[in-house]
């Protein structure tokens, strides 16, 4: 496509004049922005359109012999075909018609000068190495603060200019403050700045700016423009992403003063660098960015290979301002680089692991520095206390003989006979004289039912032991190779042939998050008797007057509003009712009436019906899913499931934890076992989930499945016992070097028994170390439940999988060329001879001094950002379509710098900043406007708008609002409301973050790239989905309605309200002063007060007469202030502050 861009411009700042006059003529400054435009399309590098096989950008093609004429003869312009075809006035006129526009005159003559000078051809400008230029002296005057305004003062001079004069110190003060750091200086820096009368002062100022956290926060949303950062995949679905941790270690990056090259290699290829570090590999989620497609029935390929193309042209743009995407189809039509040269730099970036998978993989897991310094203080304080409880004081021990004499016995263990065993797979079952019960039958996997009489009145435990056996094949416990895996354990209490249950407390339990438990009726027959009436009802919480009472008052009618119904407030986590009867009796029957009314009776379901005994055991319960219709009635008897809260063993396997085998699920791959302790006797103790009561006759009934997959995992010796020892739990925690010495008489005992004895009383019982033992405790489990950060990162194929890289024939990954290798385009330098073509190579190469572009690149992108413009205008552009730089010289001489500076990014900015030049005023004479309107000579300071985020930050920091939390999560501030709600569910719908994360600054706000923050938007910021280099600056009347409207804004205006009435005097016009200097860094002017105070009164006249109106104004959204405030006298401040904050000085960066 030919371009419409209007040669004269570029040319202007050659400041040369044109043809005919004997002037030497530049290829590269005069000739090849007009073969690029006009004739590069049919006559440059793309083979494929090229016509007449004709090259018009290698000297070799344009001078060849084409059978008696050639296209350009060096020194003969008027022999020259091209001379005849750019002049001619018939159909041979090139460009053609409808190729594009002709050649003016003056580039005609242009062009025949060039031919008669030789028609030398030039390396494009921006592909020749870097070389430091001298540095000019153009003049000796006070004017000139460091070299770089020696460059512009000589442009200036060669235009008949002279430089502007500084601009005052306030505006100087706000100027450096918000490029540096995006925010305009306190009221206290300000004044300290204007009184310092240090030649150096401001120098020392800006030191002070770049040494701010803040100017990391500012100046890392430039790079996460380019590093296309966002918070979602992209795509219609656009689901969130957790990468947070680069922004934060961008921002980092920016205020430690990381040199470029590190700050370019560790992205590029931190995770090849030798033993890489957290922050190294969090830094190549650079490259992690790229969208990812998480539709079903889409191509992973594909857009894992979009990702990849979308690699190569982000890492020529951002480092090297080379737009390749056009060399991804076809040979570039204006820069020396081939399709072949594209795959090949394709091919470097092709061999990540990553491959557009929904979970993102690969990840890095890791601690932030927030977590470290949290984990850190959580271990400094478990080792304090850990040495105060080996350094124990004498008070802690008085209960210890009380506690040693309790557990100087051992757990009595009931071990009956079984009165039933029986083998799913018939396998044949030995009891033993000692009651254990031995298989000799290796039959697969199986299931052991064992039948036991239980003794006493509770059921503390049960306990399987696993013996080792002489006839087991290896001494067992397991059958064949002597392991075994449990893989399920499941419990009953049967009562068969003895009389009815005897239970004294009747209980109904519902769980639920707002578990609603409503009875019209509970009857308890003991016998025919319904003896529930005169007992005693409570329940876990009263809803209105619905008392527990009303469930055993008779009234079975169900209806809600004629009182027959209990009700609880439903607080949960499990609601209960219960009925204490009169007496403890035999009961034989419990019916449950539901509610009747209100179509609710379905809230009765999944609840559990309950017998207790006077000791509060359950001897009875009742699980039922189904709500009852109008009544339940449960026959009590039967089997009584027993459910285990915990599973404890003497040893295990490794991956083979005993709290399986108490699970919900069955499976063939999880379980109990012995392996690498076999030949050993083993066991596992498993404790009910609630006090289980016994009643004369209980059997406890097991069934022990082991369905391990294959057949050699059977037990092959086994015993269940019982123990009813309420000690039990607290035993099993203590360890048996203790209960071994707990069992030897205290005068036997050694030392060393003793104070084992004596420590893990400390550590675990003493109630003197209560307070302690919960607080080591409660810092073990944070340390224990922190969870670790993940982020998305870089990572190489294994050199066997690596993949093959093919040219993609018009681009598709479908259609698949000529074979390629990792390389880099020719036109640039070489990668070294003895670097393997991959991603650590290519970054190094990146920023090699030999690399002409890198440095160029970046330093005219850091003068963008003060100056508004580029030295280069197109910064994404240093190619053949790019403008030309407007001061060439100084552009290579900063480049150098930088580079022989060590890339430090700190002192490239301090240099510019502390330019005369950059100090110049923005104001603008007529006579400047004329002669450069563009302010590309940089006749006068910087003058354009400030970014979106920038201008919310503002407002937020000038109004108090502002907070100064670093790092961590993406926030969500308040943003108008919409209507609109996201496709693909909830997750992606906009709730505002509460508290301080609400104000905090705009880089941490979440950038959603389907629905970006709208106020940014609307200041052009991009959407992410693809780097942005430049951003454009557009002035729209919808950005006055954001400052003026948007709910930020609002609050903002309503903060710096309330600031000023609290903090800014006691007059309006004190107030006023207040307001300009915390806004704009100066004082107001006499007619702006004036206006202001006209303002102040008309608005106190309309809220003073009304309060509703007054109160809007002043609180919504931000809430209403603290203390007796006058509302209407806020509501008045407020409307003078968002006046304050839509000055055109608070918009634009002057």
């Amino acid at each position: 496509m030919i371009s419409n861009k209007p040669i004269a411009i570029l040319l202007g700042f050659a400041l040369l004049p044109f043809g005919g006059t004997g002037a030497t003529v530049d290829f590269n400054r005069d000739i090849k922005p007009i073969l690029s435009n006009n004739c590069f399309t049919c006559h440059g590098p793309d083979e494929e359109e090229r016509k007449a096989k004709l090259r018009l950008d290698e000297r070799g093609s344009a001078i060849a012999d084409r059978d008696g004429y050639s296209a350009i003869i060096p020194g003969k312009p008027d022999l020259s075909e091209l001379i005849k075809r750019i002049a001619a006035s018939d159909d041979d006129v090139m460009p053609p018609p409808d190729k594009g526009q002709r050649l003016t005159r003056e580039q005609v003559q242009l062009f025949k000068d060039w031919i008669a000078q030789g028609a030398k051809y030039d390396v494009h400008w921006s592909y020749a190495r870097v070389k430091r230029p001298d540095v000019p002296v153009a003049s000796r005057s006070k004017w000139i603060s460091n070299d770089i305004d020696q460059f512009i003062l000589r442009k200036l001079r060669a235009n008949g200019l002279t430089p502007s004069p500084e601009a005052d110190r306030w505006t100087l003060a706000r100027r450096a403050a918000i490029d540096l750091t995006g925010l305009p200086p306190s009221v206290e820096e300000l004044q300290r700045f204007i009184e310092d009368k240090n030649p150096k002062s401001f120098e020392r100022y800006v030191d002070g700016l770049l040494d701010k956290t803040e100017f990391g926060e500012h100046w890392a949303g430039m790079w996460l423009d380019l590093a296309r950062y966002a918070d979602s995949a992209g795509y219609p679905s656009d689901p969130g992403r957790t990468i947070w941790s680069y922004r934060d270690w961008v921002i980092s990056a920016f205020n430690d003063n990381m040199p470029f090259d590190q700050f370019t290699i560790e992205q590029i290829a931190g995770d090849m660098l030798s033993k890489p570090t957290d922050s190294q590999l969090i830094a190549t989620a650079f490259h992690r960015n790229t969208m990812t497609q998480n539709e079903g029935g889409t191509s992973d390929e594909e857009f894992r290979n979009a990702a990849v193309v979308d690699r190569v042209n982000t890492t020529l743009a951002v480092w090297m301002g080379t737009s390749m995407a056009c060399a991804q189809c076809h040979t570039h039509k204006y820069d020396p680089i081939t399709q072949h040269e594209y795959f090949s730099f394709h091919a470097i970036l092709n061999n990540s692991a990553d491959a557009d998978k929904r979970d993102e993989s690969p990840l890095h897991r890791f601690y932030t520095d927030a977590q470290k310094k949290s984990r850190r203080g959580w271990q400094d304080e478990v080792a304090q206390i850990d040495k105060q409880f080996a350094s124990p004081q004498t008070a802690w021990f008085r209960g210890l003989p009380a506690w040693e004499k309790q557990f100087a016995a051992g757990l009595k263990w009931h071990s009956p006979k079984p009165s039933l065993v029986r083998s799913q797979k018939k396998s044949k079952l030995e009891i033993l004289d000692d009651n254990s019960v031995r298989n000799l039958t290796e039959a697969g996997p199986d299931a052991y039912t064992i039948q036991i009489p239980l003794k006493g009145d509770t059921l503390s435990a049960v306990r399987i032991q696993a013996l080792a056996d002489e006839k087991l094949p290896k001494k067992g416990p397991g059958l064949t190779a002597g392991n075994f895996v449990i893989s399920k354990v499941t419990a009953d209490l049967i009562y068969e042939g003895v009389p009815p249950l005897k239970g004294k407390i009747v209980r109904v339990e519902l769980p639920g998050s707002k578990p609603f438990l409503h009875l019209a009726e509970v009857q308890v027959f003991s016998g025919t008797g319904n003896v529930a009436p005169k007992g005693k009802a409570r329940q876990s919480s009263d809803y209105a007057d619905a008392v527990a009472a009303r469930a055993i008052d008779g009234n079975t009618n169900g209806d809600y509003f004629k009182k027959s119904v209990s009700h609880t407030a439903g607080k949960g986590p499990v609601d209960w009712w219960e009925v204490e009867l009169k007496d403890a009796v035999p009961i034989n029957k419990i019916v449950l009436w539901n509610r009747t009314d209100g179509n609710v009776a379905s809230r009765l379901k999944s609840y559990t019906v309950k017998v207790l005994d006077a000791k509060r055991n359950t001897v009875w319960s009742k699980e039922e899913a189904k709500h009852p219709v109008k009544n339940k009635e449960f026959a009590i008897g039967g089997p009584m499931p027993i459910k285990f809260r915990s599973a404890l063993a003497d040893y295990t396997q490794p991956n083979f934890s005993p709290s399986a085998i108490i699970g919900d699920k069955l499976t063939k791959d999880k379980g109990w076992a012995v392996g690498g302790k076999i030949g050993e006797n083993h066991h596992v103790t498993l404790i009910p989930s609630g006090r289980v009561g016994i009643q004369p006759g209980a059997k406890l009934r097991l069934i022990v499945r082991q369905n391990y997959k294959g057949n050699k995992h059977l037990l092959g010796r086994f015993r269940v016992s019982t123990t009813d020892d309420n000690r039990i739990e607290q035993w099993l925690k203590i360890p048996q070097s203790v209960l071994a010495s707990l069992g030897t008489k205290k005068e036997n005992r050694k030392d060393a028994q003793q104070a084992g004895i004596n420590d893990y009383y400390v550590r675990n019982v003493a109630v003197q170390t209560r307070d302690l033992r919960n607080r080591f405790a409660s810092l073990k489990k944070q340390i224990a439940d922190q969870k670790m950060t993940s982020i998305p990162v870089m990572q190489e194929l294994a050199a066997d999988k690596g993949r093959t890289n093919r040219v993609q024939i018009r681009g598709s990954y479908q259609n698949l060329g000529d074979h390629v290798k990792p390389g880099v385009p020719a036109a640039f330098h070489p990668l070294p001879k003895s670097a393997q073509a991959d991603r650590l190579a290519m970054a190094k190469w990146l920023v090699s001094k030999d690399n002409p572009l890198t440095a160029r690149v970046t330093v005219n992108r850091f003068w963008e950002r003060l100056f508004g413009t580029g030295l280069v205008r197109t910064s994404e552009e240093f190619g053949a379509q790019g403008e030309l730089p407007t001061h060439p010289e100084l552009l290579d001489w900063l480049a150098a710098e930088f580079v022989e500076g060590g890339w430090n990014v700190k002192e490239l900015l301090k240099k510019l900043v502390a330019s005369s030049s950059y100090r110049q005023s923005s104001k603008v004479t007529p006579k400047l406007l004329q002669a450069d309107p563009m302010n590309r000579l940089i006749s006068r300071g910087p003058r354009f708008r400030a970014t979106g985020e920038v201008l919310r930050d503002q407002a937020l920091y000038v109004s108090g609002l502002l907070s100064a939390k670093m790092y961590g999560e993406p926030v969500r501030p308040v943003r108008p409301n919409l209507g609109l709600s996201t496709a693909f569910g909830r997750s992606n719908d906009w709730t505002p973050s509460k508290g301080e994360d609400a104000h905090r600054r705009s880089i941490y706000t979440l950038v959603r790239r389907n629905s970006p923050y709208p106020s940014f938007s609307i200041f052009d910021a991009p959407n992410r989905e693809a780097c942005t280099i430049r951003r454009s600056r557009s002035n729209t009347p919808l950005q006055a309605f954001v400052t003026m409207n948007d709910p930020a804004y609002v609050e903002a205006a309503q903060s710096l309200a309330r600031r000023v009435v609290e903090k800014g005097g006691g007059s309006d016009a004190e107030r006023f002063g207040y307001l300009f200097l915390t806004c704009t860094s100066r004082k107001p002017k006499s007619f702006e007060s004036k206006r202001l105070q006209e303002l102040l009164n008309e608005a106190r006249e309309v809220y003073g007469a009304d309060a509703e109106l007054a109160k809007s104004m002043a609180t919504d959204p931000l809430g209403m202030p603290g203390g007796n405030a006058n509302l209407a006298e806020l509501a008045a401040w407020t409307t003078v502050a968002n006046v304050i904050l839509n000055l055109d000085e608070m918009i634009m960066r002057r």
